[in-house]
């Protein structure tokens, strides 16, 4: 999470990252903003890194996922439901969605989301060392 002013911190981390999560809205004020942070990572040769995800989709969501695409240039990673009652309830219990309702559809997405996270991250960062009896390594 970064705030929306990028400083040299935030670019080192950026540079130092293996992916980027760009949390954009299906409005037109948080397109425009996320086509500028957009242009900036690709100014700084870090658009490979961008997971787009779109949240706070709906059943009267006006701009859908496509036009999200076509406007954006990129495809959406995964999109988060709108749930803005048990999210609301979730941060005023100072407690994660997942936690107080894992069967919401935000928390099913976000929990599918981190397993995804977590496959691409297993398929190329882990290796087995046959040499230490089998002990999963992380090759650097």
């Amino acid at each position: 999470d970064s705030s929306p002013v990028f400083n040299d911190i935030t670019y080192t981390c950026f540079e130092h990252s293996k992916s980027i999560f760009l949390f954009t809205r299906a409005d037109i004020s948080s397109l425009k903003h996320t086509k500028k942070v957009i242009s900036l990572l690709e100014s700084l040769g870090q658009d490979e890194k961008i997971k787009l995800l779109l949240s706070d989709i709906g059943k009267n969501s006006r701009i859908d996922k496509g036009a999200v695409e076509k406007t954006l240039g990129k495809n959406v990673w995964n999109t988060v439901p709108r749930d803005e009652k048990n999210a609301v309830e979730a941060m005023n219990q100072g407690e994660p969605i997942v936690d107080l309702f894992p069967k919401s559809d935000m928390s099913k997405v976000c929990t599918a989301a981190a397993d995804m996270i977590l496959r691409e991250e297993d398929s190329g960062a882990v290796e087995t060392d046959g040499a230490k009896n089998g002990r999963r390594s992380r090759r650097k």
